[in-house]
């Protein structure tokens, strides 16, 4: 029963994405191939964009990435491990006052 319930909640999904697409390729398609619709950026935007692409080039190496993605894990994990101990004594400290 539970299986029928999720079926029928996918298909009602995958039946409205489907009319959205429909509504929308024929609008997608009068769009300019470049990109370019006639308004210009804000100059704010167009700085940041350039500072991301700075940022991410940066990044192209992957080993930095995995140094840095590594060392926020390694953070985290020590983190979560304090708070265990932490929860543990607070456990350990309200069975005495039992």
């Amino acid at each position: 029963m539970l299986q029928l319930i999720i079926f029928i909640i996918f298909l009602l999904s995958l039946t409205g994405i489907m009319f959205i697409a429909w509504r929308k390729i024929p609008e997608l398609m009068e769009l300019p191939a470049n990109g370019k619709i006639g308004v210009q950026k804000p100059k704010f935007i167009s700085i940041l964009e350039k500072r991301f692409s700075k940022i991410s080039s940066i990044f192209q190496n992957r080993v930095i990435l995995h140094k840095i993605l590594f060392s926020v894990k390694l953070i985290v994990s020590k983190i979560e491990h304090k708070i265990d101990i932490w929860l543990h004594s607070i456990r350990k400290s309200a069975q005495k006052k039992k």
